[in-house]
């Protein structure tokens, strides 16, 4: 969409100006798949089509350039050819999170029209037995493997995103083959977040720490070059590197922000403290004057003192938002993110060993 150095530009400038660069809208909650880990709450709340192009116009003046359109599942709003069709010609980059499940001859014509940036999708086996097993779906796998060879054969960049759980993590290189086999990209994280309603279950399915240790391992074994941890994309939302000499936690509330089904605004998709909602007040007010929203843009990395005094700090990836879910506080330790960086660490000096 843009090259190196402009999209450099675009990230500092959004930094520095607070543009909601990015944004994730989630049309709908529901789903046709009920996966071991998802943390996401299941229901049919959702808003119409005139709705959200109301909220894609405010999104527009605004500078939003890229949107995130996911859910639950997005193609189960009833009127998502409508909504999609009109992000796309208000200019928005557009990347589709989804289970694919719902494609069919109609959609594949639409996005055929109307091309999205890429097609991010969730594959958790490199067999439909363990798939199936972590969507609890039986053929879903099936259907997913085969809209993605669909859209890759239409020139449409696919992704093939996984969670690395108890169940699947000894897939690590039989997923990433086969998605390289198919012309997919694949991106790994070892990330399970609690459920948004407060339900810690899903983390039971967390990867041990002698399964962490191998899998950092793994995929330092395949990077020769350096180490490259199997965690969340450091993508146009969080990039350090862009950071104009500001020490922010994260992006949340300064480059990026998440719209729920209901209209609801939220820093990003992993917090769970609504700003405001875009149905009842201006969404460029709530952008700019929450109180949610100001506090969050006033914290400084600098301001961890727990974080910043800890040896693990250089092989760590806190994120703000688990660390608030987890304490109350966004500048805490988060004890998953300390648990990650001291596998990574085990599994470092293990490699370093027999090099």
């Amino acid at each position: 969409m843009f090259g190196g150095n402009m999209l450099a530009e675009l990230k500092k400038s959004a930094y520095e100006n607070q543009i909601p660069l990015t944004v994730n809208v989630e049309l709908t909650h529901k789903c046709n798949l009920r996966c071991q880990h998802c943390y996401v709450d299941f229901d049919s709340t959702h808003i119409s089509a005139k709705q959200w192009q109301s909220i894609l116009d405010e999104l527009a003046k605004l500078e939003t350039l890229v949107l995130t359109v996911s859910g639950g599942e997005p193609m189960l709003h009833p009127e998502f050819d409508e909504i999609y069709k009109y992000a796309h010609a208000k200019g928005f980059g557009i990347r589709l999170f989804s289970n694919l499940l719902p494609v069919d001859e109609k959609k594949l014509e639409l996005f055929s029209r109307f091309k999205p940036l890429n097609v991010q999708t969730s594959i958790y086996g490199h067999t439909a037995e363990l798939h199936d097993e972590i969507t609890t779906v039986a053929g879903s796998f099936t259907k997913t493997i085969r809209a993605s060879e669909q859209l890759i054969d239409m020139g449409i960049p696919v992704m093939f995103k996984t969670t690395w759980m108890r169940n699947n993590f000894a897939s690590y290189q039989a997923i990433e083959q086969m998605a390289e086999e198919l012309g997919a990209t694949f991106q790994g994280s070892v990330r399970i977040m609690i459920a948004r309603d407060g339900d810690e279950s899903n983390t039971a399915l967390r990867l041990t720490q002698k399964q962490l240790t191998e899998l950092y391992k793994l995929s330092s074994q395949e990077e020769q070059a350096g180490w490259s941890k199997p965690q969340d994309e450091q993508d146009i939302d969080t990039n350090q590197e862009t950071k104009p000499g500001i020490d922010y936690p994260c992006g949340a509330a300064i480059v990026t922000m998440r719209i729920g089904p209901n209209g609801d605004v939220f820093p990003c998709v992993q917090y769970d403290k609504a700003a405001g909602n875009a149905l009842t007040e201006p969404l460029e007010k709530i952008w700019h004057e929450s109180e949610w929203f100001t506090y969050l843009r006033s914290l400084r990395q600098s301001q961890a003192s727990e974080c910043n005094a800890c040896e693990l700090k250089k092989d760590c990836f806190r994120c703000p938002a688990d660390a608030y879910q987890e304490t109350g506080d966004p500048l805490g330790c988060s004890i998953e993110a300390k648990t990650l960086a001291e596998a990574y660490i085990i599994a470092q000096k293990e490699v370093a060993e027999v090099s």
